[in-house]
C-alpha cells in the first residue's frame, strides 16, 4: 500500500476514502480525549490516517528497539519478537 501511494497517491485517498465511508459509524460518540491532537495526528488517534499507519509504526518501533541487539532482524522478525519476547 506505501508503494501505492507513492506511485498513485490520489487514487490511494480516494480507495481510504471509500473503506471510511463504508466502515465509519457517526452515531458513536468518542470522549473528547481520544478526538484531541496526539503526536503528529491534528484529529487525534482515532483519526483515519492514525489508523492506516499503526502498523507500518509498529514494525519501525520494532526494528529501532530490535534491530541494534540483532542487526540481522527483518521489520516483521523484530515486530514479532517484540510481540512474542
Amino acid at each position: 500500500m506505501i508503494l501505492l501511494f507513492f506511485t498513485n497517491p490520489v487514487f490511494l485517498l480516494i480507495q481510504l476514502e471509500t473503506i471510511k465511508a463504508e466502515l465509519e459509524q457517526k452515531g458513536i460518540v468518542y470522549p473528547d480525549y481520544y478526538l484531541k491532537p496526539f503526536h503528529a495526528y491534528d484529529e487525534g488517534n482515532l483519526s483515519w490516517m492514525a489508523a492506516f499507519e499503526v502498523e507500518p509504526a509498529s514494525y519501525a518501533v520494532a526494528l529501532r528497539a530490535f534491530g541494534k541487539i540483532d542487526p540481522s532482524l527483518s521489520p516483521t522478525a523484530a515486530f514479532e519478537r517484540c510481540v512474542w519476547g
